[in-house]
């Protein structure tokens, strides 16, 4: 007897109500593991009050008592745009019911720019009893009547605390708060803000501090936080503020006191006698990003990576030099390229020293005497899974279509600004296997070159075509007509693309799950015409994102009626562990372009989504 592949069972079932996926996990044991683990154990929750700020909140409030009366499985969380300052008393009660009854299986905890205040992140941290991992990203949370202090022993299963650019009086409550009582490491994130007044915090938890990204002014700054005792870093990014370049001695002093780096990335320029001494020191490094713009040095450098398995290099010149002075292990899988010049010397270095490459990036303004050297792409690196390649030379990638046939695992394939790539070009690429394309700022494809293409590559789920001139009605409908097993489709910056290609696209693409169809200006234009199809363009996306079940169907004739409360759609657990689901109003429209829809613009920015997609 021969089996469905997984996901074609997950797509054949992605309609049913949760009560029906769980009858169905009855069938068989195969059906039981797929639904149970693969689909019900991976999802995440996520509720959102898009407009937390406003005074109604009738909505938060009804998605809360639904929640609370929930039987579904759940072991991620995640609450977002919330003020816990100003909900009902009622609704904090259910709330607190809320994640008392869902709380039993959440393993992780997601706040993202809510504001709250400690007895609240205290009264949630408390329920969800088995919560393991803790992510507060962009909130602002503030003290209240309890101390915090009295509270330390409560939240001693946690296992691992991010903090991401977190707005509070006292960081150092925070985060006795939430790791003195257990073992936690810290993941601390400062992107956005500068690091100087987390020194304090960095130096008492040094030990347990494994991942660190800052923004920082001054040296001595960095040159404090590195010099802490104890601090043992997994990963590194730097940033410093103003962008100057990286002094040799500051390295020296810093970063190399880091042995046990498996990750750093340096966003200022630095120097190649600097990345030489990274490449002597951290031995251990598996993911290096680095910007190179000064190439002058006294000695000839060796770089050896004995443990890189990815190597992203922007190069202000040639990357010939310094790849004739690399060594790699065959643990490299990533190249990412970003050089002013890339000459055929640079691809024999590639295929000479990362033979065993996954993904390669090649980004650059020329690609000088490269053509013929592209058609041995396939045969040099056979294991290629993800080719991006972004140029404005004059190539035509005519031997790299010849070549790339032979690549049996590529599944992404992406072109950025390569104007030679035209419907000839296109007429004899035969690549079967592809999930993936995308093709940015390209004016030379029109609807003859796709239907070639998406003939002879029909297995393309994610598709991109933004900023190409030549995609109007006819090509969006050569696309619905090939590719009806879209899920992903990004059409941005089409200025000939009209009403009737969102029809075609709704009504072809059942699976679609995200549509980017941005500055668009004659489409803009005609749905402010068109008053009954949900008033604006902008309108239209909020409500996609809010109601996604309504465009995996064709378009309704008849008012339809009130879909089931728990009706779910669930992605591959592969690719995004995450559904649809246990959505706030029962009365909920009938349909995105149904004549009798009326919503005004007042009711729409009160939307509350809950949904199990990030």
């Amino acid at each position: 007897m021969e089996y469905l592949p997984c996901e074609m069972i997950e797509n054949i079932f992605s309609f049913l109500a949760y009560d029906e996926h769980l009858r169905a996990t009855e069938v068989c044991s195969r059906w039981k593991d797929i639904f149970e683990t693969r689909v019900i154990y991976n999802t995440l929750l996520t509720i959102t009050n898009k407009n937390r700020e406003g005074q109604d909140q009738n909505c938060l409030n009804y998605a809360v008592r639904k929640l609370a009366k929930s039987t579904r499985t759940y072991r991620d969380l995640k609450l977002a745009d919330i003020d816990f300052a100003i909900i009902e008393r009622s609704t904090e009660i259910q709330f607190s019911v809320m994640i008392a009854n869902i709380g039993i299986n959440i393993v992780n905890l997601i706040l993202q720019d809510c504001r709250l205040t400690y007895g609240k992140l205290l009264m949630i941290v408390q329920l969800l009893k088995h919560v393991q991992t803790i992510r507060i990203d962009n909130c602002s949370i503030f003290h209240d009547s309890m101390p915090v202090p009295e509270f330390m022993a409560i939240v001693e299963n946690i296992q691992k605390v991010e903090i991401c650019d977190v707005e509070t009086e006292d960081d150092s409550s925070l985060a006795n708060f939430l790791i003195r009582s257990n073992s936690a490491n810290i993941i601390l994130q400062m992107n956005y803000s500068c690091i100087e007044p987390k020194v304090e915090l960095i130096e008492n938890y040094a030990s347990r501090l494994k991942q660190l990204a800052c923004v920082y002014n001054e040296t001595r700054t960095i040159r404090r936080i590195l010099g802490s005792a104890g601090l043992a870093l997994e990963s590194l990014k730097l940033h410093r503020n103003p962008s100057a370049a990286m002094h040799f001695l500051t390295y020296r002093e810093t970063i190399a006191t880091q042995t046990n780096l498996r990750e750093l990335i340096i966003t200022m320029p630095i120097s190649l006698r600097i990345l030489a001494d990274i490449s002597r020191n951290l031995s251990s490094l598996e993911f290096l990003k680095a910007k190179i713009d000064d190439y002058e040095t006294d000695e000839s450098i060796p770089f050896k990576w004995p443990k890189l398995k990815t190597l992203d290099l922007t190069l202000s010149g040639e990357a010939d030099v310094m790849l004739h002075e690399m060594e790699f292990d065959s643990r490299l899988e990533e190249l990412r390229l970003h050089a002013s010049i890339i000459t055929k010397y640079t691809m024999m270095h590639i295929y000479e020293k990362c033979n065993e490459l996954r993904k390669l990036t090649l980004a650059a303004l020329s690609l000088l005497r490269c053509e013929k050297m592209f058609g041995s792409i396939g045969e040099r690196l056979p294991h290629l899974s993800e080719i991006e390649l972004q140029c404005g030379s004059r190539t035509t990638f005519i031997y790299f279509f010849e070549s790339v046939l032979f690549l049996k695992h590529l599944r992404t394939l992406a072109f950025i600004y390569c104007d030679l790539i035209t419907n000839k070009t296109l007429t004899n690429v035969k690549l079967p296997y592809l999930r993936k394309l995308e093709i940015v700022k390209n004016v030379k494809i029109s609807k003859e070159g796709l239907q070639h293409l998406f003939t002879n590559c029909p297995r393309i789920s994610s598709l991109t075509l933004r900023g190409c001139p030549g995609i109007d009605d006819d090509a969006v409908q050569v696309i619905v007509a090939c590719l009806p097993w879209l899920e992903y489709l990004d059409i941005s910056k089409s200025a000939r693309i009209t009403l009737n290609s969102i029809r075609l696209i709704f009504e072809g693409c059942r699976f679609l799950k995200d549509l980017q169809i941005d500055d668009c200006g004659r489409l803009l234009i005609e749905w402010r015409q068109a008053p009954c199809y949900i008033h604006s363009f902008h309108r239209l996306k909020k409500y996609y994102n809010a109601y996604p079940e309504y465009f995996y169907s064709y378009l309704p004739v008849e008012k339809i009626g009130s879909l089931d409360s728990d009706f779910c759609y669930y992605e591959d657990s592969s690719v995004d562990l995450s559904d649809i689901g246990d959505y706030e109003d029962d009365d909920e429209p009938s349909g995105p372009l149904n004549d009798e829809l009326n919503h005004d613009e007042e009711e729409a920015e009160h939307i509350i989504v809950i949904s199990d997609d990030e």
